[in-house]
This record gives structure tokens, sequence and C-alpha cells, in this order.
């Protein structure tokens, strides 16, 4: 069976140290001298190592990401709010999953992105969210901490947040920052809830 790519196994053995040591060297959990840290880094990036998230995930139970939904990635106030979260998000050390749903995200979509994204997210944003009584349903009996943005008019259990006239940089900015705090309170109070 032929190798499909390069293993922490790989760089232990080019930086000369066992797997468990590449292991804290790369992750920052656990001690690993200076000088072995970049003995190890310098042999991942020789031999093009990337780090299987799929096997961290299973180890920390968690992925530090959040799913983003949102229509029209064409749309000045989406494309300026989504990456203003995605600023928000990386300086607390997450990331960000986009699910497009192209104009406003109809009831299917929304399933189809809490389906995709429910298992793999910490939590999500949902933008511009439709006028269907389905979507909100659906995103409420969720156990996914949510935060909506700028939804259609209408009563919901789910935190909420509005921002106008996001075409402006300066803008988006503050509705981002408001909604991560929000989602980030959210996510935490699930987990305590847990």
């Amino acid at each position: 069976m032929k190798k499909t790519g390069v293993t922490l196994v790989d760089v232990a053995n080019k930086a000369g140290v066992s797997v468990m040591t590449a292991s804290r060297a790369l992750s920052g959990e656990g001690y690993a001298s200076t000088s072995t840290k970049l003995k190890v880094q310098e042999a991942a990036k020789a031999l093009g190592y990337a780090p299987n998230v799929l096997a961290r995930v299973m180890k920390r139970g968690k992925t530090n990401i959040v799913g983003i939904v949102a229509p029209n990635l064409q749309d000045r106030d989406v494309t300026n709010f989504i990456t203003a979260v995605t600023i928000e998000l990386r300086q607390i050390g997450m990331d960000v999953l986009i699910y497009p749903a192209p104009g406003e995200a109809q009831a299917h979509e929304i399933r189809d992105a809490h389906s995709l994204l429910h298992s793999f997210c910490e939590g999500l944003i949902v933008g511009w969210l439709g006028s269907s009584d389905d979507e909100l349903a659906d995103l409420e009996r969720s156990a996914k901490p949510t935060v909506l943005v700028n939804p259609v008019n209408r009563a919901t259990s789910l935190p909420v947040v509005i921002g106008e006239g996001m075409h402006a940089k300066a803008a988006a900015a503050l509705v981002a920052q408001r909604a991560v705090e929000v989602l980030i309170e959210a996510i935490r109070n699930a987990k305590a809830k847990n």
C-alpha cells in the first residue's frame, strides 16, 4: 500500500527524536527544549508536514472552528462581515468554516449546513436568515451555540446581532466583534451545562 502523506513518525525520525517528543514540540503541549523544538520544526518544514486536523480534534474534543452560514459571498456587506469575523476569531485562536447559502438561505440549505457544521464546529454564526419559520425552528432546536446576524424580524430564543451599513469595513468590524462576543459567551454557557 502506497503511503499518502508525511506523518508525525516521519518528522520524528528525521529529527532524531521520539514521536511523543515530536508531538510535544509541534503542539506546544508539554515540555520540549528550545533546541528540540527547532530541530523538530525544521524537520517538519523540510518534509512538508501538516498536522492531522481530525486526529487533533479527536484528542482535544474540540475544533476551535466557528461555522458561518451566509448568502451571496459577492455582496460587500457579507464579505466585509466574514473578513471581520475571521480576524476576531483568529485573535482568540479560532478559525472559520464558511458555508455559502446563495440568496436568502432556504430551509433545506440551513438544514444541510447544520448537518455539515454541527459536529465539526464549536458554534454557528448565521447571517441574513431568510423568512422561513422552518429555518429558525431548526436552529432553535439545536444544542449548537448559534448567533443570528440581521435576521428577518421575528421572535427567536437565539441571540441576535443587528448591523447596519456593513459596506463600511469599520461598521462590519463592530458587528463582527459583537457577534463573536455573543457566540463565545453562548459556547461557554453550553460547555458549563455539560
